[in-house]
């Protein structure tokens, strides 16, 4: 019963606090960098990615 109360929300916040965020802006260059050589970042992206196909396949089996 609780997997199923937590297929119908729309989305998963996997934000460890706001201890972890900065206060000061970074320049767009830097975002664009850390997105693209972080191995960390694209491990999270693709494990989302994999949970939301097995959470579409369950559903669709209810």
């Amino acid at each position: 019963m609780v997997y199923t109360a937590l297929l119908q929300t729309k989305h998963v916040d996997i934000d460890i606090g706001k201890s972890c965020r900065t206060k000061k802006n970074l320049p767009h260059a830097t975002t664009l960098d850390v997105r693209d050589h972080c191995l960390c970042l694209a491990a999270r992206r693709a494990g989302r990615a994999l949970a939301r196909r097995f959470d579409l396949a369950i559903l669709a089996e209810l």
